[in-house]
């Protein structure tokens, strides 16, 4: 196996992870909207922060890495068009899910234990704060993201 072909691999291992991710937290996302019960949403937002935590950002890490290592090793240049449009959707990606996403989840899981420590079984207000627009348009947003992704890394436009 050469090194080409090893970068390859990890890179790629590090896309899987960051698409699985994107299914754990979107289905995790539809099921706390869909629930009724406080600790159900709670249990639904604590998935979707560890599938962010522990498995996007890793496979993220990785990605980056093992592509940019492969991008040198592979005789590509950074300054294709592609490539420059892929680190920057990386970046926007990035700074979406840790800069937006994943203070929303806490402050609405914070807001649903407060609730639950209070003795409140009414889920209204929490299933008010995940129904807000600009969380589904920015939850859909970095799942069509992975689509770019993988069009920019299969298709190559302009290599």
């Amino acid at each position: 196996m050469s090194l080409e072909e090893f970068l390859l691999i990890v890179h790629i291992f590090g896309a899987f992870l960051m698409v699985a991710a994107a299914g754990i937290t979107t289905a995790a996302g539809v099921m706390s909207g869909r629930s009724n019960d406080l600790k159900q949403i709670i249990a639904w937002l604590d998935l979707q922060r560890v599938s962010e935590l522990f498995v996007t950002t890793p496979g993220a890490v990785i990605a980056i890495v093992f592509g940019s290592w492969l991008v040198s090793e592979a005789g590509f240049e950074f300054s294709e068009a592609w490539l420059s449009a892929a680190y920057l959707l990386w970046l926007v990606a990035m700074g979406l899910d840790h800069g937006w996403f994943l203070p929303f989840n806490r402050r609405v899981r914070r807001r649903a234990a407060e609730l639950v420590a209070a003795g409140s079984t009414d889920a209204s207000e929490v299933k008010t704060m995940l129904a807000a627009p600009l969380a589904a348009v920015i939850g859909i947003g970095l799942d069509l993201s992975f689509i770019v992704f993988l069009f920019l890394m299969v298709v190559r436009p302009g290599s």
